[in-house]
């Protein structure tokens, strides 16, 4: 019983004398949006800046375990943290229905959002972030937009949309 009455006062003293810690801050700089592909060494790197192309493929990727054709875009920054080992939580909106997949499987079909979480493991650093899009038989021919929205802390550190043109 004294060693459960111990600490019982270790917690109270503990939580009496806890310091008021500031969140972390994290900065973004030099965000770059465009087609990707990847360099030399295997890094994602925007080739073509800009958030408005046609769909037209620049690549192969791998679907639900199938090799297809596919145009590779994605965001690349640079950042600054207060401390290292931080979360920038991610939110894709789609304007019309899209399939979520892995080179594995299907994740999730016809959804409208998805999330995403990027780490920020060193208190400076590069990051790149690529996805792909690609067309399927059933796609209506109108413009596929993902507005990409990033919080730390709830504040917003990146936000851009990315447009592919179902052009003929």
């Amino acid at each position: 019983m004294l060693c459960f009455a111990l600490l019982i006062i270790f917690v109270l003293v503990s939580a009496c004398s806890r310091r008021e810690v500031p969140p972390a801050t994290v900065g973004v700089t030099n965000l770059v949006v465009g087609l990707m592909r990847q360099d030399d060494r295997g890094e994602w790197r925007v080739y073509s800046p800009g958030s408005r192309f046609p769909l037209v493929p620049n690549g192969s990727c791998t679907v639900a375990k199938k090799q297809q054709t596919c145009m590779w875009y994605g965001f690349e920054f640079d950042y600054t943290t207060s401390t290292a080992e931080e979360i920038l939580m991610c939110r894709a909106k789609f304007n019309k229905p899209t399939d979520m997949v892995t080179a594995e499987k299907m994740e999730t079909p016809d959804t409208h959002d998805a999330t995403f979480a990027i780490p920020l493991l060193e208190l400076a650093g590069h990051y790149a972030q690529s996805a792909n899009v690609f067309r399927n038989p059933d796609d209506s021919p109108a413009p596929w937009t993902v507005e990409i929205s990033c919080k730390h802390n709830a504040q917003e550190v990146i936000h851009f949309n990315f447009t592919a043109l179902h052009e003929s």
